[in-house]
């Protein structure tokens, strides 16, 4: 393991948060890879989308990254997977739900879901259609 790495890791999820609590409107796409995103404030966490590359899988070489990955995924509105199989596989191995993946293809269907949620607060209940 490497602790300069997970440090690297740690400080710009940090930095991140930072720079996202001053946006404004609209949706929030940030990348997978390496969980930047993973210490959102709820504001931001609700017009998240998390891009997942082509490949990944969620088995990172850092215990630090792996578990930024894991939260970002699991406070993201939706996650935009290439594919199938990689949403498959991420939804088995950290416990998501598969309704909030989408294909790549979907994503401007997703913004605008999103964006939708954001600007009515709180997600309705599972039981209202």
């Amino acid at each position: 393991m490497n602790p300069s790495g997970a440090y690297h890791d740690l400080r710009r999820a940090l930095a991140t948060r930072r720079e996202v609590g001053s946006v404004g409107e609209g949706s929030i796409k940030v990348a997978l890879r390496g969980g930047s995103a993973a210490f959102l404030k709820s504001a931001a966490r609700r017009r998240l989308l998390t891009i997942v590359e082509p490949g990944s899988t969620g088995l990172e070489e850092t215990p630090t990254r792996a578990w930024l990955e894991r939260r970002q995924a699991r406070r993201s509105v939706f996650l935009i997977t290439p594919d199938r199989a990689t949403a498959v596989s991420l939804a088995l191995r950290w416990g998501l739900d598969p309704g909030r993946f989408r294909l790549a293809s979907q994503i401007e269907q997703a913004e605008r879901t999103a964006a939708g949620a954001a600007g009515a607060g709180a997600p309705r209940p599972w039981h209202v259609l």
